[in-house]
Formats: structure tokens, sequence, C-alpha cells
């Protein structure tokens, strides 16, 4: 992940945990302190192999009884990180840390990419506690407990994965706009616009509903703007496309036309997506703010949209964009587009 994903990643789960809600994401571990680094390879391969390839990721500076910000003391992460590495067998899961300011406090964000799973660590005890034979270890997280793996976690760890759509993009613009004087409410109304591609598993069906979407925008590692309203279209501007073949018949030269399936690929179905098969799509996204700008008039900022299906982990986009314009009129006062 790159470091604004990680930033904006940690900073959803912040602003869920100051809203008094419950921690959501099983692949979020919230730690007050730096612990043992024996300890902490046994919590990260745990966290890492329940992932099943999917980014996880480590807060430090949050009690995860209290789920209140208490802030990271001051560690050489290098330092610890290797303390801790050595603990693994063969592979490490591969941390990036990225330094989160919250009301002046400090957390550290630690994204694990855990596309080499399963991971093994070393018994500690092996040798040292009687009756203690067991040489290696496979950790397994539930819930907020960890555990050597069971055969049911072991086959859920090996066994195929149904793999969340790949989505590329392929375009991207963000504007602007200034409402009209007599408008009630925020000065700022924002459209977001990116369109991709899509490629989902063969035979799968993923169902992408528009209150489990989210966007927001990152400028200088920190959250400058969030869309209020974010949804998933076909990319079509037509229900089907169309093609056209001429054919020399009897009575003259015809033009016939049949329907290709490729739209149908991706429907809209009431406040939801519904994709099964590979197609063009359009992430769509709304937001209002008040003047000035929240943005930097100069250089590049980045969307980071988080699009969540039924019953898989949620697909996380990182668009950068580039500034188009600025204060061309009082109407159309920026615009992005794709870096």
């Amino acid at each position: 992940m790159r470091r604004a994903e990680i930033s904006a990643w940690a900073y959803r789960v912040l602003e869920q945990l100051a809203g008094g809600g419950p921690l959501e994401d099983a692949h979020v571990e919230l730690k007050a302190d730096w612990i043992d680094s024996v300890k902490a390879a046994r919590r990260i391969a745990g966290l890492a192999n329940a992932a099943r390839g999917d980014p996880a990721l480590w807060l430090v500076g949050i009690d995860e009884k209290t789920s209140q910000v208490v802030g990271a003391e001051p560690v050489a992460f290098a330092d610890w990180w290797e303390q801790v590495r050595v603990c693994f067998v063969d592979t490490v899961p591969a941390p990036t840390d990225v330094v989160v300011e919250i009301d002046d406090t400090t957390v550290v964000a630690v994204s694990f990419d855990t596309e080499e799973v399963p991971y093994v660590i070393r018994n500690p005890n092996h040798g040292r506690v009687k009756g203690d034979s067991a040489e290696l270890e496979v950790p397994w997280r539930e819930g907020t407990a960890v555990h050597s793996a069971r055969r049911r976690d072991l086959l859920r760890l090996l066994a195929p994965l149904v793999r969340r759509p790949v989505v590329d993009v392929l375009d991207a613009r963000m504007t602007a706009t200034a409402r009209s004087a007599d408008a009630e409410g925020p000065a700022v109304h924002w459209e977001l616009d990116v369109k991709a591609y899509v490629t989902v598993s063969v035979g799968a069906e993923v169902v992408v509903p528009d209150h489990r979407c989210r966007a927001a925008i990152i400028a200088d590692d920190s959250e400058s703007l969030r869309f209020t309203s974010v949804s998933v279209e076909s990319a079509w501007d037509r229900p089907r496309t169309q093609s056209r073949l001429h054919q020399e018949m009897s009575g003259g030269p015809s033009w016939l036309r049949w329907d290709l399936p490729d739209a149908d690929f991706i429907v809209r179905t009431g406040d939801q997506a519904v994709v099964n098969g590979p197609g063009g799509v359009r992430i769509h996204g709304t937001a209002e703010s008040d003047l000035p700008i929240p943005l930097p008039k100069g250089g590049s900022v980045v969307a980071t949209i988080e699009l969540v299906p039924n019953f898989l982990e949620p697909i996380v986009l990182s668009v950068p964009l580039g500034v188009e314009s600025w204060g061309r009129d009082d109407r159309d006062l920026a615009s992005w587009k794709l870096a």
C-alpha cells in the first residue's frame, strides 16, 4: 500500500473510534505501546495469517481496551522491527510505517503486506520449558485473541481464495464549483469521477452497496476532504453496446445490428452495483465544503477510494490528481485530473 493509503486507512479507524463505535475492521489491531518483540511477532503473524493476502494494519498509540488515543512513544522502528523479524521463519510480512497526527498526538500506523502467507514463528519456549516440545507455530488471530492455527484455520489459509475484483484506474477528474449565492449550506460543491476497468473471477458475482463506498482526498499526508456520497455504476452510456455489420443482400445493402453483452456484466439495482464480469465502471462521489478550498493550490493530491463488496475484503484505490485549473472564473473554482 502507498503511504497515503495507509494514512487514509488510519484516519478512517480513528474517526470511527472517535464516534464511539467499535472497531469493525478485522484486519486492524490497536496497541497502546510498542510491545515485547516475541509477543509482537506472534500477534503480527496471527493477524497476517488471518488476513490471507490482504493488507493488515497495526495502530500504535491507541489503548486497545478503551480505544482512547494515548500516543506512541518515540521508538526507532527499524531497530524494534529487527528484533521482531528474527522471530519469523522463512518469510516475514513486509511492514511500512507512517506517522499520523491527531489532536497533536502521534499515532504510528504500520501496514503489513501479507501476500506470502502462511507465516510461521519460532516457539520461544522450545527446549526451555518442560513439556513444550513444539519448535514452530502458525499463529491465527480470531477476534482479539491469538491461538495456534487449528485444522479449519489451515484449510482456510491454504484453500484457493475468492479474490477481490481487480480495478484498474483509466481516468479521473475532480471539480470544485461555487454554488449560487442564494443557495443554503456550504459554498462549494465537489464532484469526483473515476473511470476504471474491473475484472472479476469467472462465475463470481460481486455486490457493491453504495453505503459501503467511501472516498476522501489526502493532501500532505492528512485527510482534507471527505465525500459524503459515493457510488459505482456501469461506464456505458446505454444499457447495451451495439455494433453494426454490413452485408450484401438481395434487396440491397442492409445494416444489421446486434447487442453485445458487455454492459450487462455491471448493472445498478437499487442502491448498489452488481458486477458479474469484466467491464468499465464509473465511480462517482460528491461533497460540499466551505471556502477557502481546503487543498493546496500547487502540487498534487491523492483520492483514496474504498469499495467494500459483500463477503469480500475492501478494495482500496489510490488515485493521484494534479491541478488542471485554478480560479478560472467565479463559478469554476478549480479542477484536477489524473496525474
